[in-house]
C-alpha cells in the first residue's frame, strides 16, 4: 500500500507540473513530503501559523540559496543536495550531519534517551555526505526560516570550519592544536600535511580520524578541542570533542557492520545506561533543543 500510494502521488505531481508548463497557474498545499521532489522542492514555499506572529511565509529554497551563496557552483551543489530532502519542509529543527553514521545513530540515541522518535518533536536529521558542505547548507536553511544545527567530527573545527568562514583561519586554537600534533608525532609516527594537520596514510596506517582522537585524549589537546567546540556551538555547529561519534560509543571500526553494531548496542541500553556511559549524547541533544 505505501508504495502504491507513493506512485500515485508521483503521477499526480508530474501531472500538475505538466499543467503548469502549459500555462496554467497551479497551486497546491500538502502536509506530505511525498509531494515534493528535487525538481519542485526549490520553488516550494513554507507557510506556517505561529500563535504569536500569525501566518508566516518563508523563502523558497532557490531564493535562499542564491542569497546565501555567491559561488554558482556551490549554489548548484547545495540546491541539488537539499532539494532531495523533502523532510526539511516539515520540521521545526533540522540537524545536519556530515555522514551516515551520525545520521543513523543520533535519531536512535534520541529515541532511547527521550522515549520518543525525534520526528514526534519535529526534528529531522540529514546526512550531507561531507562536512565541507555544512558551512554552505547552514545559511541556506536559516534564510528559509528553518532552525538548523549541525553535528561534525572534531577535525571539522580545524579544517572546513576555517575554509567555510565559521572560524578564524588564523585562530589561536588552530595554532595551539598544531603544536600538540607536532609533539605527538614522534611518539606515534603518524603523518602530517605541510599545513601541520593530520594526513591519511593509507594501507592500514594512521587515518586523520585516528590522529584527532589522540589529540582528544591528550590533556592539553582535550582542553583546546573543548575550547573550539564552545566557539563553534555559537555558530550552530556541535563537534565531538572526543574525535567522532565512534569514540562516544566505543566502536573502533567504521563502515556498515560497525554502524549496525553500534545501533544494536544502543537498542540494548536503557536511557539511564546511555546517560551514565555516554553522557555527551544528552548534552548534544540539550544543545540542539536549546533555542533562545
Amino acid at each position: 500500500y505505501p508504495l502504491r500510494r507513493q506512485r500515485q502521488m508521483c503521477i499526480r505531481d508530474r501531472a500538475l507540473a505538466q499543467l503548469a508548463e502549459t500555462g496554467f497557474q497551479v497551486i497546491f498545499s500538502t502536509h506530505s513530503p511525498l509531494m515534493l521532489s528535487r525538481d519542485n522542492a526549490p520553488n516550494t514555499i513554507r507557510v506556517r501559523n505561529d500563535p504569536a506572529l500569525g501566518v508566516e511565509t518563508k523563502k523558497p529554497m532557490k531564493l535562499a540559496v542564491s542569497e546565501a551563496l555567491e559561488n554558482a557552483e556551490h549554489q548548484s551543489r547545495t540546491l541539488f543536495q537539499l532539494g532531495n530532502v523533502a523532510d526539511i519542509y516539515f520540521s521545526e529543527i533540522v540537524v545536519l550531519c556530515e555522514g551516515k553514521t551520525d545520521r543513523r545513530l543520533l535519531p536512535l540515541a534520541y529515541e532511547m534517551i527521550y522515549g520518543r522518535a525525534p520526528e514526534l518533536d519535529h526534528i529531522t536529521f540529514i546526512s550531507l555526505g561531507s562536512c565541507a558542505d555544512i558551512s554552505k547548507a547552514l545559511p541556506v536553511l536559516e534564510a528559509m526560516g528553518i532552525k538548523t544545527r549541525a553535528v561534525a567530527d572534531l577535525d571539522f573545527g580545524y579544517t572546513h570550519a576555517r575554509s567555510g568562514g565559521l572560524l578564524d583561519k588564523e585562530g589561536q586554537d588552530l595554532t595551539d592544536v598544531k603544536v600538540i600534533l607536532a609533539a605527538l608525532l614522534p611518539v606515534y609516527g603518524f603523518t602530517l600535511h605541510e599545513n601541520g594537520l593530520p594526513k591519511n596514510q593509507g594501507n592500514g596506517g594512521w587515518t586523520a580520524a585516528d590522529v584527532w582522537s589522540l589529540v582528544a585524549q591528550d590533556k592539553e589537546g582535550s582542553a583546546i578541542a573543548r575550547k573550539t567546540q564552545v566557539t563553534l556551538q555559537a555558530q550552530g555547529v556541535w563537534i565531538w570533542p572526543d574525535g567522532c561519534i565512534e569514540q562516544v560509543t566505543g566502536c573502533v571500526d567504521k563502515g556498515e557492520d560497525a554502524i549496525f553494531e553500534q545501533e544494536e548496542k544502543l537498542r540494548n541500553m536503557s536511557a539511564d545506561d546511555i546517560d551514565a556511559t555516554m553522557p555527551i549524547f544528552k548534552r548534544c541533544f540539550e544543545w540542539i533543543l536549546d533555542w533562545h
